[in-house]
């Protein structure tokens, strides 16, 4: 009797299987085998009682199981770890570096040299010779200047491309937030540190997307600025064709070559000055990130 009683659990269930023993029970004529067989109505129940017992519906509203969370919890850590790796990078000091190499290379540009020197250095020193020797450094020197500014096109260019990937996993994160708070609707409360901290992760990563693209924008202005100032002064000297102009037909205008030499350098200020402010910002966002997937590793521990 103990045992009908534990697995009393599906009434519903058991119900038609009960009724139907009952009426068998009724229509059997008196006899020593029914007389057996009445006392033991309950215990007759048993076996169908345990195979419609097997599988209890759940409750409506109860909440599911917890297991599966597991999985999506881990997917949320994932992306953000996958958010976080893709973060990282020391483009700033690359382009920096470039910069820097770009300043050197322009300084050492100085149209002051078209000048007659005076005094018995002058008596040796004739225009010819000043400016062959003024367009001579600047040929040997237009391929660095190309150098510098492909490779400054080309940090632009991996930055736009690290970009285009954090799209792609702060999708992935989001999606996986998505499927995690879906199944967080079953439960009363839908508090979860996964959830929390993926959330956190995908304002910062547009942050960071966002200081890039100022960084791409500002190696990529450099650039052209660089490249332009080189192509016209090849222009200035008549250097710019496959054969140099002969001196004599060339006369630049030495308070113009001094303008674009300015002009350039004060280029190369605002870039160093706009890079310094987006890796500042940049810094403080990546430390934000870091203490945010420490929070969450922590939590899933």
């Amino acid at each position: 009797m103990s045992d009908v009683q534990t697995e009393e659990r599906p009434v519903d269930a058991a119900e038609p299987v009960v009724a139907e023993t009952e009426h068998t029970v009724a229509a059997a004529p008196n006899s020593e085998e029914t007389a057996e067989a009445e006392p033991a109505d309950d215990d007759s129940a048993e076996p169908a009682v345990q195979v419609a017992a097997e599988e209890p519906p759940a409750a409506e509203g109860a909440p599911a199981d917890p297991g599966p969370l597991e999985g999506l919890r881990a997917a949320v850590i994932a992306g953000c770890e996958s958010l976080h790796q893709t973060c990282q990078g020391a483009d700033a000091d690359f382009i920096r570096g470039q910069l820097a190499d770009l300043r050197a290379r322009i300084a050492s540009v100085r149209p002051a040299e078209l000048t007659p020197r005076t005094g018995l250095g002058g008596l040796f020193d004739s225009r010819t010779k000043r400016l062959a020797r003024f367009r001579d450094h600047v040929t040997d020197l237009a391929p660095s200047i190309s150098t510098a500014a492909v490779k400054l096109r080309d940090a632009a260019a991996g930055l736009a491309r690290r970009n285009g990937a954090l799209n792609e996993h702060h999708h992935g994160l989001l999606t996986a937030i998505t499927a995690l708070d879906e199944a967080l609707m079953t439960f009363p409360e839908r508090a979860d540190p996964a959830r929390d901290g993926g959330l956190k992760h995908l304002p910062l990563t547009r942050m960071v997307q966002n200081v890039d693209a100022r960084l791409a924008e500002t190696a990529k202005q450099a650039a052209e600025a660089a490249m332009d100032w080189r192509d016209d002064l090849l222009k200035a000297l008549g250097a710019d064709g496959k054969k140099l102009t002969p001196l004599r037909r060339v006369n630049p205008d030495q308070g113009v070559l001094n303008q674009a030499c300015e002009a350039l350098l004060s280029v190369i200020d605002r870039a160093e000055t706009a890079l310094s402010a987006a890796q500042a910002r940049r810094d403080e966002v990546m430390a934000r990130l870091n203490r945010t997937l420490i929070a969450t590793r922590s939590d899933e521990a």
